[in-house]
């Protein structure tokens, strides 16, 4: 009786460990195109900005509330795609729950504090530093995310 009740209580730790090579292959490489957009998003900001804080303040600070929507829509999508790609198979892997739950908190609070942020340049400098913090700490996640996973699905 206590064996049936461990995969309730635990989960689906360790279910990568059961995939066949062909799922372990396409949810690998999957990952690596996904690593690839990331670049392109912060080759694209690189590009705009230089990275440059006080560049970053100055452009959203000058953006319209249109040029908000439009540009909050278009981030809110991405990042539910690449993290949403990319915590799906990270929640099946046999790491221990605390760390997916801190993953399952964490990264959609990112999210809203870098479209946040963005809002709220025009209001205070600062808000521009939060935006480069938390856009590093997201890119951080995904790439963590995308050790555990690769990790665990091949080791």
């Amino acid at each position: 009786m206590r064996a049936l009740s461990l995969p309730l209580r635990w989960g689906f730790n360790g279910v990568t460990k059961l995939f066949p090579l062909s799922i372990k292959l396409f949810i690998s490489l999957m990952l690596c195109v996904a690593g690839l957009a990331y670049v392109t998003l912060i080759a694209s900001i690189w590009s705009d900005t230089g990275l440059s804080i006080s560049v970053i303040a100055e452009a959203y600070g000058s953006m319209e509330p249109i040029e908000f929507i439009q540009h909050s829509f278009r981030y809110m999508f991405w990042f539910t795609g690449i993290f949403v790609m990319t915590a799906v198979p990270f929640f099946l892997t046999a790491y221990p729950e605390k760390l997916k739950r801190a993953v399952a908190v964490v990264i959609p609070l990112l999210i809203v504090s870098d479209i946040g942020s963005a809002w709220l340049i025009r209001y205070h400098a600062f808000f521009a530093w939060q935006l480069s913090v938390t856009g590093a700490l997201l890119a951080a996640c995904f790439l963590l995310m995308f050790s555990l996973i690769q990790y665990d699905l091949w080791s």
